[in-house]
């Protein structure tokens, strides 16, 4: 197994970045961002394209430069430091693989550069190989794998130098969808298992779920809500999170109550009891309701009641759009053992698993 130093924090500190537009003109990418990782934490960068996830990324390995900020990994600054001095390992979109070299070659690179002795390269290069389950491939050539194990060679690349930062650039977005849920589990598994300090970059919100500590989402440059990805399924801080995040039912509601310690809220005429928001909420809020706490009932015995006008396969999952008045309301159910048999066309009552709705102001919408 490969032998990393002890786990750094990492601190980002007012980090701003622009491009510019020419004429005098800048472009913000990255604004006052700020970022603390914990020794040994996983956490992932999410959001859209351009909204300045990679930017940051390629300013901690020091592919870019900035205007204003701080670098700190553990007391240490790095933000003026060349890319080479860092001490970070870097796994690229696109693998970034030299195809004329071996495996052993390639992973051996950054060592050669660094003029270390035959014998250590050696010897660190089958202990990255083999902490990546490829310990019998290293005279192999990129293009005799498969699209997993060329990720798993870069990497293993990444680990040979020892960092004390891995930084992932989407790094499985080239492949195919069941290789990617087994890379990274992959991934995350060696990630524990090293106690590395890492940083993700993806907009693919499953692959943030399922990796991260934490994960930080972002739009325009900054940061809209960090956390764990329970608390940033359940509670999101703006609908931009819950959207993103997610599919999600958003209702302009009206807390108009309390009663055994739950918000009475009114939802498009009808009364729900939710839990109680925080005391200083505004009485206008959004009723965030996910579309698999959305329940199909009795048109006759639920809350509210509309037309299916979509009804979507997909496999382990169905998905119900309904039309209640104005608004489309989606639902979910599991698609084995599933009684409802809705079509499109048919009548159906919609209710709520009520203690899973949350609410925000209606102001938070987001930018």
């Amino acid at each position: 197994m490969v032998q990393t130093a002890s786990a750094k924090s990492l601190s980002i500190r007012n980090l701003d970045k622009s491009y510019p537009l020419g004429g005098g003109r800048r472009l913000p990418v990255v604004t006052d961002f700020n970022l603390e990782l914990a020794p040994g934490e996983f956490v992932t960068l999410l959001g859209p394209s351009g909204c300045g996830k990679t930017t940051v990324l390629r300013t901690l390995a020091g592919l870019e430069d900035f205007e204003t900020g701080e670098i700190l990994l553990d007391t240490r600054s790095i933000a003026r430091l060349p890319t080479h001095n860092r001490r970070i390992g870097l796994v690229f979109q696109n693998y970034a693989l030299f195809p004329h070299m071996t495996v052993f070659d390639n992973v051996a690179y950054s060592l050669k550069l660094r003029r270390e002795s035959r014998e250590k390269i050696q010897q660190e290069v089958q202990a990255a190989l083999a902490s990546v389950g490829l310990a019998e491939h290293g005279a192999r050539l990129p293009g005799q794998l498969s699209g997993g194990q060329q990720q798993r060679v870069a990497v293993a690349r990444a680990l040979v130098m020892h960092p004390d930062l891995l930084l992932f650039d989407e790094p499985l977005s080239n492949l195919d969808a069941k290789l990617r849920v087994q890379v990274r589990s992959e991934l995350r598994r060696l990630q524990k298992q090293l106690g590395t300090t890492a940083l993700f970059v993806t907009h693919d919100q499953e692959e943030a779920m399922s990796l991260s500590d934490r994960i930080a989402v972002m739009q325009s440059g900054k940061i809209e809500q960090i956390g764990p990805p329970e608390e940033i399924y359940a509670r999101p801080a703006t609908l931009f999170v819950a959207q993103f995040v997610g599919k999600v039912n958003a209702f302009s509601s009206t807390i108009v109550g309390e009663e055994d310690g739950k918000a009475v809220v009114e939802l498009m005429g009808k009364t729900i009891r939710t839990p109680l928001p925080s005391a200083d909420m505004p009485k206008n809020v959004l009723a965030l309701a996910r579309p698999e706490a959305t329940i199909l009932q009795d048109p006759q015995h639920s809350l509210l009641a509309g037309i299916v006008e979509e009804r979507e396969y997909l496999g382990a999952l169905i998905e119900y759009r309904i039309r209640v008045g104005d608004t489309l309301v989606t639902a979910v159910r599991v698609a084995l053992g599933d009684t409802m048999q809705a079509r499109e066309g048919d009548h159906v009552g919609i209710g709520f698993l009520e203690e899973t709705i949350h609410l925000l102001p209606e102001t938070k919408r987001g930018a």
